[in-house]
C-alpha cells in the first residue's frame, strides 16, 4: 500500500461528504498508475507466499523448455507450481545447472524435499530449500485491495444524460460524482468527447458497486443535479449464455440476436 498511498490525489477534505470521499477514492483506482501499482503489489504477494527450492541434477544440453516441463510436471504433486525457472550462463549461452522452483500450497516445501535423490525420469533430482526474500505484505492491504478491484468487475451501472455538451469534462465528472455518490459507491465512469468536434458525448455511464446503487439511481431521473435534469436509463448486463445440449460455459454476453441494440447504442456516437 506504500506504493499506492502517494499515487492518490483526492484529499480528506472535511467539507466532503464521506460518500463523495469513498467514490472518489474508488475512481482513482481505474488510473493505470495505480492499476499498475495495484498488481505489483498482488505479484509480490503472491511470491511472498511461495516456497522457494533449487533443483539440480537435469542435463544442461536438454532444450530449456523440456527441462522446465519435467520439472513442472514431477513437481505439481507437491501443490501449486507457480514458476519455474531455468536461466543461462550470460557468457556460454549455457543453461546452468541448478534451476528455482516456486511452489504454493499446505506442505509445498516439505513434499518437495520428500522427492530430494528420487528419479526424474532419468536423473537424481538434488532438491534444496532457499530462503524467500521477498518481503510480506500485510494480508489486510491485499485483501482490501483485492475486494475493492472485485467490486469495479462486478459494477452494475447506468446511462445519465441531460448536461449541457460544452461544459468542460471535469466539470461535468464532479457534478455526475456528487449528485450519484449517495446512491452508492461509484466504482467507474464515463464521458467521452467526439472525436470529430471535441464536444462531449450526450450520454456518460456510471457503475457502482451493488445494484442497490443503480435502484437508487434510477429514482433520481429528472431530479437537478445544479442547473440540469438528468436522465437516468438502466444499463444492460451481459449473462453468460448456454446453448443447448452443452453445459459448460460458452460466453459472456447474450447471442448476437439478443442484445439490446437501444443500450448498445449508447455507447456509438451518432455525432462521430
Amino acid at each position: 500500500m506504500d506504493v499506492i498511498m502517494p499515487l492518490i490525489k483526492t484529499p480528506r477534505d472535511k467539507n466532503m461528504s464521506k460518500e463523495e470521499f469513498i467514490s472518489r477514492r474508488s475512481l482513482e483506482l481505474c488510473s493505470s498508475e495505480i492499476r499498475t501499482a495495484a498488481l505489483k503489489i498482488f505479484a509480490e504477494d503472491m511470491q511472498s507466499r511461495c516456497v522457494h527450492i533449487s533443483v539440480e541434477g537435469f542435463d544442461t544440453s536438454l532444450p530449456e523448455v523440456d527441462i522446465e516441463l519435467g520439472l513442472y510436471k514431477h513437481l505439481k504433486q507437491c501443490g501449486h507450481v507457480h514458476q519455474v525457472v531455468v536461466t543461462k550462463d550470460l557468457e556460454t549461452n549455457l543453461l546452468n545447472k541448478c534451476a528455482l522452483v516456486r511452489l504454493r500450497g499446505e506442505g509445498a516445501g516439505e513434499h518437495a524435499l520428500a522427492l530430494n535423490g528420487s528419479d526424474f525420469g532419468g536423473w537424481k533430482a538434488v532438491i534444496q530449500a532457499l530462503p524467500n526474500e521477498v518481503p510480506k505484505i500485510d494480508p489486510k492491504i491485499v485483501a482490501s485491495l483485492r475486494a475493492a478491484y472485485a467490486r469495479k468487475k462486478n459494477s452494475v451501472g447506468i446511462s445519465v444524460g441531460g448536461y449541457d455538451t460544452s461544459l468542460h469534462e471535469d466539470d461535468v465528472k464532479d457534478a455526475l460524482i456528487r449528485h450519484f455518490c449517495i446512491c452508492g459507491e461509484i466504482t467507474q465512469l464515463g464521458l467521452s468527447k467526439s472525436y470529430r468536434t471535441k464536444a462531449l458525448h450526450s450520454t456518460a455511464v456510471v457503475y457502482f458497486a451493488r445494484q442497490t446503487g443503480v435502484d437508487k439511481a434510477v429514482a433520481l431521473n429528472g431530479s437537478d443535479a445544479g442547473g440540469w435534469k438528468v436522465e437516468v436509463e438502466p444499463l444492460f448486463r451481459p449473462t453468460r449464455y448456454f446453448p443447448e445440449k452443452m453445459d459448460s460455459w460458452f460466453g459472456s454476453t447474450p447471442p448476437a440476436p439478443c442484445v439490446n441494440k437501444t443500450e448498445v447504442s449508447l455507447h456509438l456516437s451518432k455525432e462521430d
